[in-house]
């Protein structure tokens, strides 16, 4: 569909006016910022495994026992493109990452929280 001069001229005011709307602006600002490091998070996945675990000097009478092994993948998004990077994890290292999404997690609810009491926008998307 073609638009006549003045219709251009009416869709492109439009188009202006919609560009400076302060909550487009402001989630315009959220978002340059959320973005702004680096690396930028895309998917995680924790690969878990039985390894076997044999004698030195005589493999052919099998293993003698097993580890359990986690393989922590998180893919990512660089400048160069996207990329990802395995962690060797064993329960412990489980635990603790755990405790630190849990406590992140607790953190951003208090900052919710104030927010909310102080009426600001959360503009996180």
């Amino acid at each position: 569909m073609r638009l006549s001069p003045d219709q251009r001229e009416g869709f492109s005011e439009r188009v202006k006016r919609l560009l400076t709307v302060g909550s487009l602006q402001a989630f315009s600002k959220a978002y340059e910022l959320i973005t702004e490091q680096r690396l930028l998070f895309h998917d995680a996945r924790i690969l878990t495994d039985l390894r076997p675990v044999f004698h030195d000097e005589n493999v052919t009478k099998g293993p003698v026992g097993f580890v359990v092994i986690h393989s922590l993948r998180i893919e990512y998004h660089s400048p160069l493109g996207h990329d990802e990077i395995y962690l060797a994890m064993d329960d412990l290292d489980l635990s603790e990452l755990l405790e630190v999404i849990m406590r992140a997690q607790d953190k951003a609810e208090s900052l919710k929280l104030l927010l909310n009491d102080k009426s600001l926008s959360d503009l996180t998307p």
